[in-house]
């Protein structure tokens, strides 16, 4: 037999003489989507200008997370509900316009790339400024670095603002949400889905989506709420007993770019998706990246209609649902101009009085304002009787509108291009016909009236029953012995 021939075990290859440099773009260029393996001797463990191994691993993190593209507001379906005005002065007022129209492709490797390695970075970190912020980020292996006035004027924010964070206290917090919305409000339970005016509320959900990456979340943070106040806060503001300004100096840019570098960190589950990825588009195209061979998506997320509907904004593609006073839910056709204008306080409150909308279509005269609040707090003012049907226990004569005649419930339908006085009729009718639960409730209502009316004046008067009590004697007591 021939002796066995032993045979060395082949290892990486270090740098050394006859072996080839590393490229300073390693482990680029590679398959996009693909795993680095760690520990690999040729990645730095840490460095601030090659990709390292702490970067590998964010990265390799991130291959498990879905990327889908940004949600962002839709031009259209805001003008054909009428809110398009409105959206636009909260936007502008809180200085976010560009951002929420920020519709580009999305570009997952180089996404999974740059939320990997993004870092804020600042000259002096014990003093941070807004103006001496730098965000960093790699691509493709190249170290890619943008000063934050490049950064704001890519996404259209204000680079004078200094403010780092937001404000630690909102004063008005309570107040203001119970302006827009319906209880107390709690940062853990405030829902964006019970905020009632259709323009702050989805603003607010844009806040939440775009600027914060908490597109899954339904909740209202102090931060969100807060944009809102900047947003259209010159309505009520005056009437609020502490004075917070309207008016901010926050930068948006250090913010974004908190929410970008923050990303890495999340603890992610299976199925968890990031919907912060077409925003970094804007990036790439200002730091020159070549797009040309990268794979991209190009679909889109959009606040259309089909959004709206499933998101449960809309009803139907005309009607949108909310919850009015103390959560009662409620439907309003759009447009509406008379009550979504953000030109009062009352419309800021998006809250229906009936007994004025009763009056006026009584009267056949417009109501006095449709969308008017009745107390600063949100909930509306108690109505006079004469509003109201009175209770059996209150007057005698059942309500006018009660009747034995079922087809009195009916409602008519509405013209096809009705006045105003015409639309608050029809509303008003609404409330009190084609309802079958209504109709249930007054037939009990009434029959239980009457039948005890009836029962009240035909029944005999009753006698005391006789009772026998059998003591250990067998005598009866004189209180249990009643003659009839």
């Amino acid at each position: 037999m021939p002796p066995r021939t032993m045979f060395k075990k082949k290892g990486k290859k270090k740098n050394g003489e006859g072996s080839k440099p590393t490229p300073s773009t390693y482990p680029w260029p590679r398959e996009e989507n693909t795993l680095i393996e760690l520990p690999d001797e040729l990645i730095p463990e840490q460095s601030d200008e090659q990709w390292d191994q702490t970067d590998s691993f964010y990265y390799n993190k991130l291959l498990n997370i879905k990327l889908q593209p940004t949600l962002v507001m839709c031009t259209d379906t805001l003008k054909r509900l009428g809110i398009f005005d409105e959206v636009s002065i909260i936007l502008r007022n809180t200085k976010l316009t560009q951002l929420a129209f920020e519709d580009d492709d999305l570009y997952p490797d180089l996404v999974r790339q740059c939320l990997a390695s993004a870092k804020l970075r600042y000259a002096n970190p014990t003093k941070p400024k807004a103006d001496e912020a730098t965000f960093t980020f790699f691509a493709e292996g190249k170290r890619y670095s943008i000063d934050m006035a490049t950064f704001c004027t890519a996404y259209g924010f204000h680079d004078e603002d200094k403010e780092l964070r937001f404000p630690s206290k909102f004063e008005v917090a309570n107040q203001f949400w119970q302006t827009i919305a319906s209880g107390h409000y709690k940062s853990n339970t405030a829902s964006i889905s019970v905020i009632r005016h259709p323009a702050v509320r989805i603003c607010a959900k844009i806040f939440n989506n775009m600027l914060f990456n908490r597109d899954s979340g339904n909740k209202v943070a102090l931060d969100v709420l807060m944009l809102p106040y900047f947003g259209c806060g010159d309505l009520v503001a005056d009437s609020y007993s502490v004075s917070v300004p309207v008016e901010h100096s926050i930068n948006f840019g250090v913010q974004l770019a908190q929410t970008i570098c923050a990303v890495r960190t999340k603890p992610f589950g299976s199925s968890q998706v990031i919907y912060i990825g077409s925003l970094l588009t804007a990036l790439f195209t200002f730091a020159h990246i070549p797009l040309r061979y990268a794979t991209k998506d190009v679909s889109r997320r959009r606040m259309d209609t089909a959004h709206l509907l499933t998101s449960g904004f809309l009803c139907d593609e005309n009607t949108y649902s909310y919850k009015g006073a103390y959560g009662v839910a409620q439907r309003t056709p759009l447009p509406n101009p008379a009550m979504t204008a953000l030109n009062t306080a009352a419309n800021l409150r998006f809250l229906m009085e009936v007994p004025l909308l009763a009056d006026a279509a009584h009267d056949g005269a417009p109501a006095p304002n449709s969308g008017a609040p009745v107390s600063s707090s949100g909930a509306p003012a108690r109505a006079s009787s004469s509003c109201y049907p009175h209770s059996p226990q209150r007057d005698e004569e059942l309500p006018d509108y009660v009747s034995a005649d079922a087809g009195e419930f009916d409602l008519a339908p509405i013209s096809d291009d009705p006045d105003d006085a015409e639309f608050r009729r029809w509303m008003v009718a609404s409330t009190k016909k084609n309802n079958s639960l209504m109709k249930r409730l007054l037939q009990m209502l009434t029959s239980g009236y009457r039948s005890s009316t009836a029962t009240a004046a035909s029944s005999p008067e009753r006698h005391p029953r006789r009772r026998r009590r059998t003591g250990g004697s067998g005598s009866e007591s004189p209180e249990d012995t009643t003659t009839h």
